[in-house]
């Protein structure tokens, strides 16, 4: 199971990088639901049992960093066994040979982050002191150090005084030009973005829509140098999405169904990765404004797209919207039939191909 891939899919998530620290089960579902697909018994547990086995060959340097990256990858991202990935950071972590590089000190604190543990802190703030680390990396492991309190924690107030702590670092990186104007502003419209997050857990609407505003300004200007244009288009798009869910909770599902439509057009052009989570959204609110044509619509773009991208509990999600449109609209049948696919392909793999999931 912890064999490092030697041709990594590129559509496969990886969950180890994502800023949010989202433990997400979508891998272990679609890794169980795929096994049985093929005609194999699902592992449901790792193999491995624990990491004594990987700390082994760890200590005695059979397995350089590069390759603790990539089993951790494949461990998280391609199996989701989270809890051994935990076992295994904190196999590393009180090794005699410690982790050196900043990317994998960062992996390690993600790995841990899903036990909520305070050492997954200690591990993203040594990302700073790495040999080869930069100023966008320890941007990004103060990130996480915030979306872990507000997110995990709940601590909204220790998640806003970590980000205020890296404010103060991007005006300095960006001052002395050890880091991009572009560069610093989508990192500082991420961090807006999670402070956001934490005024609408407070009930601070408003407040919320204002950081949104300046975030969305902030992602889409400056130029780039170490963040791809593919990331800062990701944060934008995230930035948008969670404006329209201000909207919805601030001015009812009615008002905000302009605002998700509107996000699936410009993300269809800007960001097509972000196309599915939008599609998803709008189709729920479409719902919740009992626009039951546009919910249907929406989702069964969405089921078409997630069938491709191994996200069986995304998948579920919209056909349930999409079920559920599609009765409300008087469409019984047609709803039902929605609910047998799931039941025969919970991966989607047959929408995909065809471009459709209603007949």
């Amino acid at each position: 199971m912890t064999t490092p891939m030697k041709h990594r899919p590129e559509q496969v998530p990886n969950y180890l990088t994502d800023l949010g620290v989202r433990t997400s089960p979508e891998p272990a579902q679609f890794f169980s639901l795929a096994q049985v697909q093929l005609g194999a018994d699902p592992i449901v547990e790792d193999p491995l049992g624990d990491a004594a086995p990987f700390a082994a060959r760890w200590d005695s340097g059979e397995v350089s960093e590069q390759g603790a990256i990539a089993e951790l990858d494949a461990v998280v991202s391609i199996a989701g066994f989270w809890s051994t990935a935990a076992e295994m950071a904190e196999e590393l972590l009180s090794s005699r040979r410690r982790p050196a590089m900043a990317r994998l000190r960062g992996w390690l604190g993600s790995a841990l982050a899903s036990r909520r543990t305070a050492l997954a802190e200690v591990s993203f703030r040594s990302v700073g002191s790495a040999f080869d680390t930069t100023p966008d990396v320890i941007a990004a492991a103060h990130i996480r150090i915030a979306a872990m309190r507000i997110k995990r924690d709940r601590d909204t107030g220790g998640g806003v005084a970590a980000l205020a702590e890296l404010d103060v670092l991007l005006e300095r990186w960006v001052g002395e030009n050890l880091m991009s104007d572009g560069d610093g502003n989508a990192m500082r419209a991420t961090a807006r973005n999670l402070h956001a997050l934490a005024c609408s857990m407070n009930g601070e609407l408003e407040r919320a829509r204002g950081l949104l505003g300046v975030a969305a300004r902030e992602a889409r200007t400056g130029d780039l140098v170490s963040v791809e244009p593919d990331q800062r288009a990701r944060y934008a798009a995230q930035i948008d999405l969670n404006a329209v869910q201000v909207a919805a909770m601030s001015d009812g599902w009615s008002a905000a169904l302009e605002g998700a439509l509107t996000h699936v057009q410009n993300v269809s052009q800007a960001h097509r990765g972000s196309l599915p989570e939008a599609l998803s959204y709008a189709a729920y609110v479409a719902y919740r404004a009992s626009d039951f044509p546009r919910a249907a619509s929406c989702a069964e773009r969405a089921v078409v797209m997630l069938g491709g991208e191994g996200a069986p509990l995304r998948l579920s999600s919209a056909r349930k919207i999409l079920a559920a449109a599609l009765d409300a609209a008087g469409r019984t049948a047609a709803a039902q039939r929605v609910i047998e696919r799931h039941g025969e392909d919970p991966l989607g793999a047959s929408a995909h191909r065809s471009g459709a999931e209603l007949d």
